[in-house]
């Protein structure tokens, strides 16, 4: 048996030795030499030259300030402007000045006292739905929005006192929006 095996490890190293000699005769294909690439030159580049304007000669002195902008100071010339033209007319009232005016104040859609019960209302039922939600059996994300609705209704009455009806209804229909999905859970 050592004769059968000596001979067959013999064919099998021969086999391979001729792999590796073969894979070692072989060469990789190269590729031939290719002509460098013929750039083109760049656009010749056209430069405008600059047109620089002389300086306008001074002005004589009249006494009066100068309409012109101080020297220094770069940018396109502005005409002068226009006297502001008088009504000659005695018979015309002037109007009123600003100031005696009254003020104009800003009226948003949410006011009134009707707005303001509607939102009590809508905290108020909002709170009623929350107490009706069993804490105890919330997840525990369920309970951080149990948490986050309680705040809106807190925030709600404290945006009321300070007379922000435009916030207390956002964050009253949120506290209810999320009380009625934990009611129904």
């Amino acid at each position: 048996m050592g004769a059968v095996r000596t001979g067959q490890l013999s064919v099998v190293l021969a086999a391979v030795l001729g792999a590796v000699a073969a894979g070692c005769a072989a060469r990789a294909a190269v590729l031939p030499e290719l002509p460098p690439l013929d750039v083109p030159p760049a656009p010749p580049r056209v430069i405008a030259p600059l047109e620089v304007e002389a300086p306008p000669a001074p002005a004589p002195d009249t006494g009066l300030p100068s309409q012109s902008p101080p020297p220094g100071r770069a940018g396109p010339a502005r005409p002068a402007p226009a006297p502001p033209a008088v009504d000659q007319r005695p018979d015309r009232d002037p109007a009123p000045p600003e100031e005696s005016r009254p003020a104009r104040t800003l009226e948003t859609p949410v006011s009134g006292p009707a707005t303001e019960q509607a939102i009590r209302d809508e905290l108020a039922r909002a709170a009623a739905w929350l107490r009706s939600v069993d804490y105890a059996g919330l997840s525990q994300n369920l309970r951080d929005q149990y948490t986050v609705a309680e705040r809106f209704i807190q925030q709600a009455y404290e945006a009321l006192g300070a007379r922000n009806l435009t916030y207390a209804a956002t964050l009253a229909g949120k506290a209810a929006e999320i009380a009625e999905i934990l009611r129904r859970r």
